[in-house]
């Protein structure tokens, strides 16, 4: 379960640009999540509640009140036959031309996208 290190990593980051923004509290953590990032947003939220108050050095009782929200993003391939970009299905070919000569577009993101707080 990767995702208990990775929720460590997104509350130290947020902590430090909360008290870079002098802000005593984090109501709203935002992440976007790719479908192909290898992460569970299930697993992440879970990780986020289960851990959010229990890391001494993080500025005290900032994310007591603290609610994650996952955005999930689709993923997206490029057809280097025709240019279409599309979201891709199980077929794993272009739904305009019907080649299977693919880029990913899109869909392993992961990264903080905003947080809101007092």
């Amino acid at each position: 379960m990767h995702e208990l290190s990775l929720v460590y990593e997104i509350l130290r980051t947020v902590d430090a640009a909360a008290r870079e923004n002098q802000l005593s509290r984090v109501t709203r953590v935002g992440v976007v999540v790719g479908k192909m990032s290898s992460v569970l947003p299930d697993s992440l939220t879970f990780s986020f509640d289960a851990v959010k108050n229990e890391v001494p050095t993080w500025t005290p009782g900032v994310f007591t009140e603290a609610r994650l929200e996952v955005e999930t993003r689709d993923v997206e391939a490029h057809c280097r036959l025709c240019g279409h970009l599309f979201v891709l299905g199980p077929d794993l070919a272009c739904p305009k031309c019907g080649a299977a000569t693919l880029d990913l577009a899109g869909g392993t993101e992961l990264y903080i996208d905003s947080f809101d707080g007092e």
